[in-house]
């Protein structure tokens, strides 16, 4: 959307745009991130932090999230 009282884009250049984004999210998507960690889940602290970083909110995770059963938290402190 241009700022107001400027010109719309033509049809040609919304569809230049539209043909370089999508070609260049595909090149981006077959790119292989070997020993790469795309996503990583977060614990609890971290959690916190993000959403504090984030929305500049303090919460406490534990009101937010799920109580941790006792088999998993024994394997998950392992896993790092």
């Amino acid at each position: 959307m241009p700022p107001p009282g400027m010109p719309q884009p033509s049809q040609q250049e919304i569809d230049a745009l539209v043909t370089w984004l999508e070609s260049t999210l595909d090149k981006s998507g077959m790119e292989h991130l070997a020993g790469r960690v795309a996503v990583q889940r977060l614990n609890r602290n971290e959690y916190a932090n993000a959403v504090k970083d984030l929305l500049a909110v303090e919460i406490d995770p534990n009101q937010y999230l799920r109580p941790i059963s006792r088999s998993k938290a024994s394997t998950t402190s392992l896993r790092r």
